[in-house]
């Protein structure tokens, strides 16, 4: 129960990871499109380009590697999370079937003493 709260306290994290990024890409393409058209209005042989938009351009591309990293970061630790609780479960399984497996010898030997007795 804990660990599946703790695997979907990293889906959540991972979940606005992903919003953030998209968002952040969308903002990429807008300022990339700014970029070009107000490229495309520089007269010939002119070299006017608004440094503000170059840097506004490259924010954006630091802030899409960024949010790429912190989005490949959530989702490793939400496969690690589910790597976890898989892990947990299965230990469980194999405790309850060593617990089952020791109550029937316990309830066969009891059996063969009361047949014997």
């Amino acid at each position: 129960m804990q660990r599946q709260a703790f695997e979907n306290v990293r889906l959540a994290t991972l979940t606005r990871a992903q919003v953030r990024l998209e968002q952040a890409r969308a903002n990429l393409a807008r300022l990339e499109f700014e970029f070009a058209r107000s490229f495309a209005a520089i007269p010939r042989g002119g070299s006017a380009l608004p440094a503000e938009l170059e840097r506004a351009v490259a924010a954006a591309q630091t802030a899409v590697s960024r949010c790429v990293a912190e989005t490949e970061e959530a989702r490793a630790a939400v496969l690690d999370a589910v790597r976890d609780r898989k892990a947990i479960e299965a230990l469980k399984k194999r405790g309850l079937a060593e617990y089952d497996a020791r109550e029937a010898r316990k309830e066969e030997r009891e059996l063969d003493e009361a047949n014997q007795g």
